[in-house]
């Protein structure tokens, strides 16, 4: 078996060599295996000290420096602050004379096709970084030679481990640094870019004590599966990058746990024999933080955290004295950290009951007030083991749900890949429910609770509602994975099935500590969309307005303000619908980097409302040519793009093309159908929709798809889908068989028109119908 820590250490013995030496080395080596690998390594690491250094496998040109007063581009060469394998890096200063600036100029060596081709893509990546803690790049273009170049911000400062030793910054100070530099690299990974190089000398200090993260120069795609060695760093290499294997977020997540191991000891963790690296425990006094360290630095990358944000979120939570994930610890533990996060109120309440309990009260006025604290505080303690417990069922849930998602990182995760994935885990958990039915059931939470959130509700229906008859694992998990159930249900045309469920669920959240909270309203909300009923509605709305009175973070007041949307459109008020449906998409643009579940449906909710009450047809178009973008960049099919390519072909059809109209909306009745379920409300009605957009064309071809979804929609017992049916027979009478017909056949349906007052569509189909002059 290869020793990696030898390896290791021949490599750093051989590149610190000078070039002939280093020549005899390498001939000098033995043909072993061992040998071997460290002959790869040496081909694949050079020393890249200074400035923007840059790793690369070609060979290092010993170029004169430009001169000083070179003119490149708008920029006159200073210096040469720094020289890697690919380029040399000069600081530089702006000389049209527009603006005085100074960066940093990043000039090929040579114009050989591979560094120039890897040079192109260096700054093509970097133009799309806009990130306070990653150095922006400001211009580009090439030499008289023909070298192109990059000019970068500047950063006049020292790398990270240096600057907190030099200035003997604290922990906690030291660890928002760190944090800063979690979040800089999370912002690349959501612009699909591994960094593969993060170590010190390339996180600087500027001037304002901000970090910045530089050199992309060995980055590469989230999505290369190639598998093609790169340069690398050896102090910071995870083991699959010494080894020359795939790399992943998790190759970065290793990284990270070196660089926070040395900012919390100022020294680097030690390679072992298995090319992994071991935390040195004793110079970190805090258990939370050597757990943290350790999981970071996991030889296994599916033990490490998922993301660099998990990563900062422990470290956060440690600052903040809550639980870390990396501890999975217990009660005793949670309710610790709880303390030491409260300790001057948790404290007392500790020593009252104590007191009691000892018998050391002895008058009476003292003794009944000790009685109320005692209450006060049993009380305390009750809510706060109640909380710890959710916490531990959700951060259980969610381990598995990450166990399942970290190796689709670097590899293929589309959505057949991931639906496929999902559903082995946790068909063979099910199996198993058995013989460890707390794991079974955070899988099928986990998994149900991602189908219904991508909005794929049948296969999430098939999980929870199998999990929930089984019965295994936590009763209070499995409230909660009753309320997802329903809401699956709701929109796959089983609202009968859903409203006893969520009736249920919605008294739970009233009686326990979750009452007012997201989850107790979502509950209330969701039974007034369904019943429509005053009492319900009044609810609702109180629980909503008590809602948006704290601040639970954007993804929840967006939901909020979605709901309150819903509320108002109930009542008829179409135009204070319109400004809370504009809130939920002000609240998506304002955090372009959050995956929010149901931003597509904002949006599209939106758009549907930009047209027809604000008539803003441009703005809709707008709205829903975006879902269908990010839907085709990054999401595939769903049931929103559905939603979106029938949204899109009813206003196509509006303006004039009813053909365009029918081919999209025709695409999009497939997704809806296939993620909806064939029954669903939402499915139902887009062939009404659809329906009357043919009757532009052939009503008679319209007459037989009305006829098709009548049964279904008498089925369905919905007052608005009857009614929408309804007008939509109207209107096809209209254009087969004349006005007059029309009208008799709309008395003869007695419309309630107080209920088209209340949805915007049956309003909208009223509008047209009048505007035909029926």
């Amino acid at each position: 078996m290869l020793d990696w820590a030898k390896i290791t250490g021949e490599v750093e013995h051989a590149l610190s060599l000078d070039n002939n030496t280093l020549t005899l080395f390498i001939e000098s080596l033995p043909t072993t295996q061992e040998a071997g690998e460290i002959s790869r390594l040496l081909k694949r690491i050079r020393p890249a000290t200074g400035f923007l250094a840059t790793c690369a496998s070609d060979n290092i040109i010993d170029e004169d420096n430009l001169p000083d007063g070179t003119l490149i581009g708008a920029w006159k060469i200073d210096q040469r602050i720094g020289r890697g394998g690919m380029g040399d890096v000069y600081r530089a200063y702006r000389a049209d004379g527009l603006y005085e600036q100074t960066v940093a100029l990043k000039l090929i060596q040579s114009l050989s096709p591979a560094r120039s081709e890897l040079f192109e893509i260096e700054r093509q990546r970097l133009a799309h970084m806009e990130h306070h803690n990653i150095a922006r790049i400001i211009d580009g273009g090439n030499f008289v030679d023909g070298r192109p170049y990059m000019a970068m911000e500047y950063v006049d400062g020292e790398p990270i481990v240096q600057h907190v030793i030099n200035n003997k910054l604290r922990l906690k100070q030291r660890l928002k640094l760190f944090i800063a530099v979690c979040e800089a690299v999370d912002y690349a990974h959501n612009k699909l870019i591994l960094h593969r190089d993060i170590k010190s000398e390339n996180v600087l200090i500027a001037s304002d004590g901000s970090p910045r993260l530089i050199d992309f120069g060995i980055a590469t795609d989230i999505n290369d599966v190639q598998g093609v060695p790169a340069a690398l760093s050896l102090a910071s290499a995870a083991p699959e990058q010494l080894k020359g294997e795939l790399v992943s977020v998790q190759t970065d997540v290793f990284a990270l746990g070196v660089l926070l191991h040395e900012l919390i000891t100022d020294k680097r963790p030690n390679r072992v024999s298995d090319g992994g690296m071991q935390a040195d425990e004793s110079a970190i006094s805090e258990k939370d933080l050597r757990a943290i360290v350790a999981r970071a630095l996991s030889f296994d990358s599916a033990m490490r955290y998922s993301s660099a944000i998990a990563l900062s979120e422990d470290v956060i939570a440690f600052l903040e004295k809550r639980p870390v994930s990396a501890r999975n610890g217990r009660w005793a533990y949670r309710a610790r950290r709880f303390i030491q996060r409260y300790p001057i109120a948790n404290t007392l309440a500790v020593i009252a009951i104590f007191t009691l309990l000892g018998g050391m009260i002895t008058s009476l006025n003292y003794a009944s007030q000790a009685r109320e604290e005692q209450r006060a505080a049993e009380a305390s303690l009750e809510r706060a083991e109640y909380y710890l417990e959710r916490s531990e069922l959700f951060h259980g849930a969610q381990t598995a749900y990450s166990d399942i998602l970290q190796n689709m990182f670097g590899g293929e995760a589309d959505v057949k890949r991931q639906t496929e994935i999902m559903l082995s885990r946790w068909r063979e958990a099910d199996s198993l429910s058995e013989k460890d039915p707390v794991n079974a059931a955070y899988l099928s939470y986990a998994i149900g609770r991602h189908f219904v959130f991508r909005n794929d509700y049948p296969t999430g229906i098939e999980i929870l509602s199998r999990w929930i008859d089984k019965g295994y694992g936590s009763s209070d998990l499995r409230g909660y994975g009753r309320q997802l159930l329903a809401v699956a249900m709701m929109n796959s045309g089983r609202e009968a099935e859903a409203l006893p469920i969520l009736r249920e669920t919605e008294a739970w959240f009233a009686s326990s500590f979750d009452a007012g909270f997201p989850d107790h309203i979502a509950s209330a909300t969701q039974i007034a969309i369904l019943t429509r009923e005053e009492s319900d509605i009044v609810s609702a709305e109180a629980l909503l307005k008590q809602g948006l009175s704290f601040n639970h973070g954007p993804s929840i007041n967006m939901y909020f303000w979605n709901q309150v949307g819903k509320m108002r459109q109930m009542r008829g008020d179409f135009r204070g619908s319109l400004d809370a449906k504009r809130e939920v998409v002000g609240i998506i643009d304002t955090h372009p980097l959050m995956d929010f579940s149901g931003t597509d449906t904002g949006r599209l909710n939106l758009a549907g409302y930009e047209w027809q009450v604000a008539g803003d047809v441009g703005k809709a178009e707008k709205l829903v040519s975006l879902v269908i973008q990010e839907a085709a960049d990054l999401k595939g099919e769903s049931r929103e793009l559905g939603n979106a390519l029938v949204l899109l072909g009813l206003i196509s059809a509006k303006q004039g093309d009813p053909e365009t109209g029918i081919a999209l909306m025709a695409q999009g009745l497939v997704l809806i159908e296939r993620y909806s379920g064939p029954t669903s409300r939402g499915m139902l009605s887009a062939q009404v929709k659809y329906a009357e957009v043919v009757a532009l064309i052939d009503p008679t071809e319209a007459r037989s798809l009305l006829d098709a979804v009548a049964q279904p929609i008498s089925d369905a017992q919905n007052e608005v889908l009857s009614t929408l049916l309804e007008l939509a027979h109207v209107l096809v009478t209209a254009k087969q068989d004349g006005i007059e017909a029309a009208r008799t056949r709309f008395a003869d349906g007695q419309v309630d028109e107080t209920l088209c007052q209340t949805d915007i569509w049956l309003n909208a189909a009223m509008q047209n119908l009048k505007g035909l002059g029926v």
